[in-house]
């Protein structure tokens, strides 16, 4: 089943990326040129028992240095969803949907 949702607050956002088949957290930036541009501050991959938050390096702590709120909100929300999510596929799981 395929899901769609995405939430931005200020440059930091929650995202499912086609390219790489996961739910991501992303921070997005403005270059010389004026051309928006992104980097992945983590993952999210599903198991057995839910949801697994996957930080790149160092990227996810230096978000937090830049605009802790954000980071904070829009990383908890894609948690709570992806949580929900989780547990809608178990329980319809009950029903061989």
């Amino acid at each position: 089943m395929r899901y769609s949702c995405n939430m931005r607050i200020n440059d930091i956002e929650f995202r499912y990326c086609e390219t790489n088949k996961l739910w991501e957290l992303i921070q997005w930036f403005v270059n010389d040129n004026g051309k928006e541009y992104c980097i992945v501050l983590s993952f999210y991959r599903k198991y057995k028992e839910g949801y697994n938050m996957e930080t790149v390096g160092n990227r996810f702590h230096k978000a937090l240095e830049d605009d802790q709120d954000a980071v904070i909100a829009v990383s908890s929300f894609g948690m709570s969803y992806l949580t929900n999510i989780f547990d809608i596929e178990e329980k319809l799981k009950e029903f061989d949907y």
